[in-house]
């Protein structure tokens, strides 16, 4: 059994939920720019006929929307632990399309395991 914690949580990994509802920058938005370079990476690769879960990173050139996505991972690993992506109209794609993205997505933000 593990010990019990005698001294207060510090850092950006304590924090309530009236500081969350103050503070947004948790929320990563998915801009019109982001949004189309994310739809085209994930067209050109289901294009290649890779199966999606054997997609990597290189297969998502991401420009735009890398470095937020670098940003956000940093945040989830060493910050507060947590984050939320907005701004992906799902009704706009089909099935396969959102797949792609989102793993897409994932590669960006730590080793995928299919």
């Amino acid at each position: 059994m593990g010990s019990i914690r005698t001294t207060p949580v510090a850092g950006a990994v304590a924090w309530s939920g009236p500081e969350i509802e103050r503070d947004t920058d948790w929320i990563t938005h998915v801009q019109a720019g982001d949004l189309a370079e994310l739809a085209a990476a994930a067209r050109a690769a289901l294009a290649r006929g890779t199966a999606v879960d054997r997609l990597v990173r290189a297969d998502f050139p991401l420009p735009s929307l890398g470095p937020k996505l670098a940003t956000l991972s940093a945040d989830l690993e060493s910050g507060r632990g947590f984050g939320l992506l907005r701004g992906i109209p799902v009704d706009d794609f089909d099935e396969p399309a959102l797949a792609a993205m989102f793993w897409g997505i994932g590669t960006h933000l730590g080793a995928m395991i299919p």
